[in-house]
């Protein structure tokens, strides 16, 4: 490593993120007594952050403002993207790669579309693989910096918007628009896509757009009692019925992502009492598996109608005594049945399914029994 290298890694801090390669490598760095040529910026929350090193070139940031993290970010010369699961689209990578900064991380599913703009770990050392690219010259890591600008032009609100009226467009009225979405997560992601739509919706007439945030709790117990309750979704439909009252019915309600804001009886409510467009996004794949961040690969895919297969990937990581199996159960049960009864009724009552990236198209298509209509909308800058 011949010269100083300047690292981000702004990710929710879990092991799904692979954020514990993170503290490997600081590790690292402190045993081969090289932490005078590395500076590493962290942004986010999780599991893993009591874990962060309390190291001198190692700065926590926690949640900021995306202008105050846009401002450190312009200083680092790679970020660290190392997810183990299969990443639908890699929206912290389309970021990165706009202010010229190369992603380090695994070139597959999502993050495949990026090309040169992904330096591809395929399951080395993180430290190995920076210590390398601290003895690249400069002239080449210029080359480098150039075409990740390149890259997202792609990505841009103008090609969004050609790709929207190319597939999309159709000649309702645009009104009123209903967003509807699992959760809401500090560190942008989904919550960042449907603000930046809202805003793009508005030039085709959108004079009013609703939010409606499903509420997550980080307690495992509380979690399983979700889960075990999603097959009625009482709460989220009350709302959904207030603010069609309030606003006189929608235009277009629009879901964003799967398990936790789709369940069954607010679908097949709005479909019998409402004249309103349905569209659902898939940002990833909540309905086909009990536990999406542990997709590591295509064939960890389940098909929703396969009962002991779901279940079975429910326990996959599952090392703990007899009794805390048997907890799961429920709630893996509970949520096969929202999770299949869902399924149906987004085939029979969606218009339109959207993914971000055409990877996803395929195994979406083999979950149905009959064609459903998809269009590859992907995120933007």
């Amino acid at each position: 490593m011949d010269k100083k290298i300047h690292l981000i890694f702004a990710w929710r801090l879990t092991i799904e993120k692979w954020f514990d390669l993170v503290l490997w490598l600081c590790e690292d760095i402190i045993n081969t007594e090289r932490e005078d040529k590395v500076q590493l910026h962290i942004f986010g929350d999780g599991d893993l952050k009591e874990n962060i090193p309390n190291y001198h070139f190692v700065f926590y940031h926690w949640y900021q403002l995306k202008e105050k993290v846009f401002k450190v970010w312009k200083t680092c010369d790679y970020s660290i993207m190392p997810s183990r699961f299969l990443e639908t689209f890699g929206l912290s990578a389309l970021d990165s790669l706009s202010l010229w900064i190369p992603v380090i991380g695994h070139k597959k599913w999502g993050l495949l579309q990026f090309g040169d703009g992904i330096i591809d770990l395929v399951w080395t050392s993180l430290f190995n693989t920076i210590k390398k690219l601290g003895t690249k010259p400069q002239t080449e890591y210029d080359t480098l910096s150039k075409k990740c600008k390149k890259i997202t032009t792609e990505y841009s609100r103008d090609s969004w918007k050609q790709q929207f009226e190319t597939h999309l467009w159709i000649p309702i009225k645009w009104s009123k628009i209903l967003f509807l979405s699992d959760y809401s997560n500090n560190m942008w992601g989904i919550e960042t896509y449907i603000e930046t739509v809202s805003e793009k919706l508005q030039i085709y007439g959108a004079s009013h757009i609703s939010r409606i945030w499903s509420i997550w709790s980080k307690k495992w117990w509380l979690r399983y009692l979700n889960l075990a309750l999603s097959v009625y979704n009482i709460p989220l439909l009350s709302q959904i019925k207030k603010h069609i009252k309030q606003y006189n019915n929608y235009d277009l309600i629009w879901r964003h992502s799967t398990q936790r804001a789709l369940w069954p009886m607010p679908i097949r409510w709005v479909s019998k009492n409402t004249s309103s467009k349905q569209w659902v996004m898939m940002h990833d794949f909540g309905l086909y598996h009990p536990f999406p961040s542990q997709i590591y690969s295509e064939e960890k895919i389940i098909n929703s109608k396969k009962f002991w297969k779901r279940m079975e990937a429910g326990f996959e990581r599952l090392w703990s005594s007899i009794s805390k199996k048997i907890l799961r159960f429920l709630p893996l049960f509970f949520k096969y049945i929202s999770s299949w009864r869902i399924k149906n009724e987004l085939e029979k009552n969606m218009d339109v399914f959207l993914t971000p990236s055409k990877y996803i198209n395929p195994h979406l298509q083999e979950q149905y029994n009959k064609n459903i209509l998809i269009h590859t909308l992907p995120h933007m800058i």
